[in-house]
Parts: C-alpha cells; structure tokens; sequence
C-alpha cells in the first residue's frame, strides 16, 4: 500500500507538533479538532457526533489499514470535490498525515448515515483499481460487508452502491423470541468448496464480485422462506429457521440455494472458466433456549451442522435424522441414506 502520503494545503496554520491524535467533528463543511480529553468526557454523555456507533468503527478500522492520505483525499473528492484533506486536518506542507487520522476525518466529514454510505461505497468499488500509482487493497472486506448488514446495509456490487435493506422487520430474533425460551430450530451451514484455491486462481476482485453476489443468492432463498442469515464470512455461513413448520421450509430453502447453483455460475459468477462455485451445506435440527448470542456465536447443536458441513460432499445437502424425519414424504424421496457420522445418522441431497 506504500508509506502515508502527503498532502498539501494552502493558507492553514500548522497544528502543534506535541498534538499526536485528533478527533473531529462536522463543523462548517470541515471538521473541527477535538483534544482526546475533550472526547472521553463527551462519549458518556452520548452525544452522536462524537461517540463512533459499531458499524462506524468497523469502517474505521477497515479503511485505517486500506488507505493511506492521497488514497482517501482522491476517493473523497470522488463524492465531494471541493474536499480537501490538508485543509481539513490542519496539515500542511510537507507534514505526513497519518492513515487513522486521515480516514477518520474522511468519516467525520459526513453528518447522515447515507453520506457515508456514498462513500464507503466509492471505497468498494474502487477496491482492486490503482490510485496515484498504487493498488487499493480493502482489508478485511468481509468483515466490513458483514457488519454493514448487521446495521441493515447492502453493498451492491453491481452499481457499486450501498442500500438500506428494505425488509426491516427482518431481525434475527424474529421479533418475538424470547430469551431463555426453548424453540425448536433448524439450522443450515453451508461453505464454497475450495475457497483457497479459487483465491489462487482468480483476481481478487472477482472473487469479492463473485462471493457478494453469492450472498445476495443464498439469502433471497433463505429470506423467502423466513429464514434469517445469522452468519457469514463471506465464503460460507450459517443461516437459521424456527417453529415447528422450519424443517419442511428450510429444507427446501437449501434444495433451491443448491439446484440455482448452476444458473448462478453461469449468469452471476464472473469467476474464470474452470471456477465454477460448489457449496456443501448441512442440516440439523434442535429445540433449545434462545439467547441473542447465538445469531452472533456458536452453540453446542449449531457446531453438529457445521462439523458435518465440513465432511460433506462438493453439490450435496447432508442432515441428520433429527431433520429428515421429521420431513413430508414427498420430499424425503430426494434423499438417500448416507451412513452414520459419529453418533448421527446422515441423509444426502445431490445436486447431480
């Protein structure tokens, strides 16, 4: 990514050189410096200019080790071109701007939830293109697209824009579960077969183009059938069903995510030929205490449909019977009896 940058303005006082962090808010188009003092005694009285929600931190911390001074004054002249780092931080010369200070100050610059959204929209799209000489790299852009969702915000990769998520109503919990109440669950793990070597042999913007868009194919399916997505790490995640109606649906959640799947490599995937998206998915079915935790962690029977997803097939959907006995019959003629896996019996699903 190379050494900070340096930045130029004009007409604007140095600040102290004793001055080593700054935090800033929108003041008059151009953020204002606060002393680290001034911002400690303000985050407990919660005033939202300052205090950085978790969606702004995962920003932050994202972009902070992506981008360095010149990066982020040619990506924000990208939404505003009257913007202009130097004079915004107080840097002038030949003063180096630090990496945090100077994306930090690109995201203070932006009262409302959607101007930002603009511009870490810009950064996604730019990811992979070359700024002044040097590549933009995103760190961590998977972490960054997740904790973008959490907060309702999708990043299409298509138009390079972000959006809020229309269908707010869609929480983890459902909106009704109570914690510490027992419900019976059906939860789907589910990761692309060989996800290192397609990393290998693919550019880097591929892949990221190709797995959001693998988001956005598993979780309509999953949606429509009112699943939530708990978890993703951008090559496979977790999604979860509730009520006593969840087996049949979540079953054929994951034959429709599955038999897609070809569609999805020829009309979605912009992967070489030759790197078509295989998933493994698994399935398994409990009735346990819900705890908000457990949309964000790992629970003893979520850990049965991940351990299972790892020794499944590339194109198949494993379950254990606690799942497919309880299934119509219509839709049990689909699958097969594999074998036992520990003390589990397995049925199979094959996409061929």
């Amino acid at each position: 990514m190379g050494g900070p940058a340096r930045v130029f303005a004009k007409n604007v006082a140095r600040p102290p050189v004793s001055v080593q962090r700054f935090f800033w808010h929108r003041k008059n188009g151009f953020p204002t410096c606060a002393a680290p003092g001034a911002i400690e005694s303000r985050q407990g009285s919660g005033d939202d200019e300052v205090v950085l929600n978790e969606l702004r931190k995962a920003i932050l911390e994202s972009l902070s080790i992506s981008l360095n001074a010149e990066q982020v004054q040619s990506l924000m002249q990208e939404v505003d071109p009257e913007f202009d780092l130097g004079r915004a931080t107080g840097f002038v010369g030949d003063v180096i701007i630090p990496r945090q200070i100077a994306v930090q100050t690109a995201l203070s610059y932006f009262a409302s939830e959607k101007d930002l959204m603009q511009f870490v929209g810009v950064c996604l799209r730019r990811d992979g293109s070359f700024i002044r000489g040097v590549q933009l790299q995103i760190r961590n852009r998977q972490g960054l697209l997740a904790a973008l969702r959490r907060e309702d915000w999708v990043y299409e990769s298509d138009t390079g824009v972000i959006k809020r998520v229309q269908q707010d109503h869609l929480t983890a919990d459902w909106g009704y579960l109570r914690t510490g109440r027992e419900y019976a669950f059906c939860f789907c793990s589910f990761d692309v077969v060989g996800s290192s070597v397609l990393r290998e042999s693919n550019v880097k913007q591929d892949i990221e183009r190709t797995l959001d868009r693998l988001y956005d194919h598993v979780r309509k399916r999953v949606e429509a059938r009112d699943g939530r997505i708990w978890q993703w790490s951008g090559d496979g995640g977790l999604a979860a069903f509730v009520d006593r109606y969840s087996i049949e649906r979540s079953t054929i959640a994951m034959i429709d995510v599955l038999t897609h799947l070809p569609e999805f490599n020829l009309r979605d995937s912009v992967l070489e030929p030759g790197s078509d998206i295989k998933l493994r998915i698994a399935m398994h079915h409990a009735s346990i205490a819900f705890h908000e935790e457990m949309s964000r962690h790992s629970h003893p029977e979520i850990e049965v449909a991940e351990n299972l997803q790892a020794e499944t097939q590339p194109d198949t959907i494993w379950m254990t019977h606690a799942v497919f006995g309880l299934l119509p019959n219509e839709i049990k003629k689909g699958f097969r009896e594999r074998g036992d896996y520990r003390h589990y019996r397995v049925y199979e699903y094959a996409l061929n």
